[in-house]
């Protein structure tokens, strides 16, 4: 059964519409008002091809409507007329607009009954020697191509209708993946905001850690051992931290209020930033030790940038619980398709409730192992300190370029 909706099917007749039924009332309705013929015939012809212009929006009135002239013309003429054409393009706009199969096989069977008819009228009309008895074969003949136009005119109309069917059914496939494809960029770009989020909170966290430090160390030369050029060095690494952070917070501001622009302007700390981190670190006052023996050669950038933010998490970490003895270490290695990073401290660890397992901290080192198919391993070190080891899946083995 046909059960889908066929969709932009006309309402009304259109301007192509009255056309065709003008064209063809012209050639096979107009000669019967000028010709020898009964004009009864041009007002068969009439009703015959007039509800053509309705044929689309109203497929089974018309095709009834064409049937029933079709048939009150066997009274009127034992032969053919040209209108009889109209119940071909009736029987055509049945299989291709009617809206169940059960029509179309109704006008199936009304026009093989017609068929029959038809037949045996105009073979009887047609026989050479009146008297012989009926002219079975010729009926046969007419019968057999009567039915042979109007099953073609059914099955080009459903063709039709198939092919229009396919063509919507594109449509809307092409509308879906359109659909799709807006949803897909819209995820990625809230994707890309919350990873510039996460960006941001660890660029500002670490950022204020080393101030806050520094701060204190200034505020307490000055004040316990009047070393005016402690206090100095310790504001020109504050200046020279609230300078960078500045300057990485605009360009992430600056991604987020610019559509199109978030894999221009994405932040591009790397591995390769992973040394100069560390030496800002030292500077602030946190002695850390960096151990790579090569393993940031070649790494996917993805890899990279999630290496150095877990060690930037790890290390700010250190400083804001650490305490003021802390060390730190940070040891990178590679073994053959997975990066291993392990910050190590020696202070007196997270102090309860300062950074759990529900703090962004610790979940954004997660999250950013996890994405990539890697884990995080987080806890107390034996002997006093805090550990966080973080395995990235990196691939194969890259030659440095």
């Amino acid at each position: 059964m046909r059960t889908e909706p066929l969709l932009e099917q006309p309402t009304r007749p259109t301007w192509g519409d009255w056309l065709l039924v003008g064209l063809l009332w012209t050639f096979a309705g107009l000669p019967y008002l000028v010709g020898a013929q009964p004009a009864v015939l041009a007002v068969v012809a009439t009703v015959q091809i007039v509800p053509l212009a309705w044929r689309r929006a109203h497929p089974v009135v018309v095709f009834g409507t064409v049937a029933l002239a079709t048939l009150s013309q066997v009274p009127f003429s034992d032969n053919v007329i040209a209108a009889n054409i109209a119940l071909l393009f009736a029987l055509y706009s049945l299989a291709a607009w009617a809206s169940s199969n059960l029509e179309l096989v109704l006008g199936l069977s009304v026009c093989a009954v017609g068929a029959l008819v038809a037949g045996a009228d105009w073979a009887e009309f047609a026989a050479v020697e009146p008297g012989a008895g009926f002219p079975w074969r010729l009926f046969v003949i007419k019968a057999v191509m009567c039915l042979a136009v109007t099953v073609a005119a059914a099955a080009l109309g459903d063709a039709a209708r198939r092919r229009r069917q396919l063509v919507l059914q594109l449509r809307a496939r092409a509308e879906d993946a359109e659909r799709e494809r807006d949803q897909h960029a819209q995820l990625a770009a809230q994707s890309e905001r919350t990873r510039i989020a996460r960006e941001m909170h660890d660029v500002v966290a670490h950022a204020l850690a080393v101030i806050v430090v520094q701060s204190d160390g200034a505020a307490y030369a000055v004040r316990h051992t009047g070393s005016v050029g402690t206090a100095a060095d310790a504001l020109e690494t504050i200046g020279a931290t609230s300078r960078e952070a500045l300057a990485e917070t605009r360009r992430l501001v600056g991604v987020l209020r610019e559509e199109g622009s978030a894999a221009e302007l994405a932040p591009s700390a790397g591995a390769g930033d992973i040394a100069t981190l560390v030496d800002r670190v030292r500077d602030a006052g946190l002695p850390v030790q960096l151990e790579t023996d090569g393993a940031l050669e070649g790494l996917p950038r993805e890899v990279g940038a999630a290496a150095y933010r877990v060690v930037q998490e790890a290390l700010t970490n250190v400083i804001k619980h650490g305490g003021p003895d802390a060390t730190a270490s940070v040891t990178i290695t590679r073994a053959d398709d997975r990066l291993e990073v392990t910050v190590s401290d020696t202070g007196r660890g997270l102090l309860p409730g300062a950074d759990d397992q529900h703090g962004h901290g610790l979940v954004g080192m997660r999250e950013r192992t996890s994405v990539l198919g890697g884990s995080l391993r987080t806890g107390p070190r034996p002997g006093g300190g805090f550990v966080v080891t973080a395995e990235i899946p990196c691939g194969e083995r890259t030659s440095a370029t």
